[in-house]
């Protein structure tokens, strides 16, 4: 009798777990449908709380003086509650994000400090990763003299890592 009651315990406990594995499936599929619509409908919004500049001897002497944000340095500056963003809706791209790092050319008078684009981006490619589980979208802006290839690299958890490389600026990631 004994026997048969842990038997019978037993069975109620390995349904109860295989039935918590498949609700985890779904709701893994749901959301891995969730984030495929969102980048094939090109239509998100990218807001930047930390750039990664390119540590150079000017920003390291610029992090030693305490000219950055409490809690940065040369490699890692904090930028959430600054405005920024990265958007995209359908065929156009728009950005406005904070620039820290050397720039190689001057920008003249009146050119944006920021790297700032608004308009159609070439040869927009976004790619799925099966086995990272994250999209790769890359493009570039062109806008007068200075040139941007952004690369943007999407998660399901629904962060992402964007990369600005410039013909006039060194490389900046957010």
């Amino acid at each position: 009798m004994a026997l048969m009651k842990n038997w019978i315990i037993f069975c109620i406990l390995l349904t109860l777990l295989h039935s918590c594995g498949s609700t985890k499936n779904s709701l893994d599929t749901k959301a891995t449908e969730n984030f495929t619509n969102l980048i094939k409908d090109r239509s998100f919004e990218f807001t930047a709380d930390w750039a990664n500049p390119m540590a150079t001897q000017g920003l390291n002497a610029i992090s030693n003086a305490g000219l950055l944000p409490p809690g940065s340095n040369a490699g890692s500056i904090q930028i959430n509650g600054t405005a920024n963003f990265l958007k995209v809706k359908g065929d156009s791209v728009m950005a406005n994000l904070p620039y820290y790092g050397e720039r190689r050319f001057g920008g003249g008078y009146g050119s944006n400090t920021g790297i700032e684009f608004e308009g159609i981006p070439k040869n927009y490619t976004e790619d799925y990763d099966t086995d990272k589980q994250q999209y790769s979208i890359s493009f570039l802006m062109d806008k007068k003299m200075e040139n941007y290839n952004v690369n943007i690299f999407v998660f399901p958890n629904k962060t992402a890592t964007v990369t600005v490389t410039s013909n006039q600026r060194n490389t900046i990631r957010y």
